[in-house]
């Protein structure tokens, strides 16, 4: 319903029910007062909404600077597998070579 249209309900329910007028704005007060609330829940869902997502990408960075040193750890503790199966076979050689002579 329009603008003029409410309006004009308004005027025809004052002009014929007086009583009828006061209702008619306590409905438009509790029709107002709903669609506050609702604004109010749907802001407060957006702000959670993006402080979870904030939380989120904050912890995106922590997890992958994580990842990146345990990943840089594996690196080191493979170089030194490579280190001590050089060790070994050089070991193995040595005693080897003992035994043949």
């Amino acid at each position: 319903m329009g603008r003029e249209a409410t309006l004009r309900a308004f005027s025809f329910a004052s002009l014929t029910f007086p009583a009828g007028v006061n209702f008619f704005f306590k409905i438009r007060d509790e029709i107002n007062m709903t669609l506050a609330g609702y604004e109010t829940i749907v802001e407060s869902a957006n702000g959670f909404g993006s402080r979870k997502a904030l939380q989120s990408e904050l912890g995106k960075e922590e997890k992958h600077s994580e990842v990146q040193e345990l990943q840089d750890e594996v690196d080191s503790f493979k170089k030194q597998i490579q280190v001590l199966k050089v060790t070994f076979k050089v070991q193995l050689f040595r005693t080897n070579k003992m035994f043949l002579f």
